[in-house]
């Protein structure tokens, strides 16, 4: 009977993932904003980050309210929810862009007792600023 070796996969993913766990998750990958596009996002989120550092109070509310107002015409709080001391929230903007219509970039921070934190990025690879949840 003939002997036969290990069956594992020799690839170029770290640690012992699956042979195929990149490209399954692949739809959880976030588009990368460049040029134009990282500038505006990044002056999104520093006036964001201003608002919210001025803020009263730290409550879901006053959070949804104040990154609204300085992402408005066209800035929305996708989810916003408070856990103890801290709020955290997502939120999507539009970037302008001479060629391209409907350029979307995505906001993470939270505000709490350790400062403000704002973060832009790119959509998630299925769209949406959200991260999708599930796998293949």
């Amino acid at each position: 009977m003939p002997s036969y070796g290990p069956s594992g996969y020799v690839g170029d993913l770290p640690g012992d993932m699956p042979p195929h766990y990149a490209a399954n998750h692949a739809f959880q990958r976030r588009l990368d904003l460049c040029g134009d596009d990282l500038v505006n996002a990044t002056a999104a989120a520093e006036r964001a980050r201003r608002a919210l550092r001025d803020l009263p109070e730290t409550s879901a509310p006053a959070v949804r309210r104040a990154v609204e107002e300085a992402l408005d015409p066209d800035g929305e709080a996708l989810i916003v929810t408070a856990s103890g001391e801290a709020v955290t929230f997502i939120a999507r903007t539009s970037i302008p862009s001479p060629d391209i219509v409907g350029r979307i970039a995505c906001l993470e921070g939270t505000v709490g007792p350790d400062g403000v934190r704002v973060e832009p990025h790119g959509q998630y690879s299925e769209g949406g600023c959200i991260k999708p949840v599930g796998g293949h």
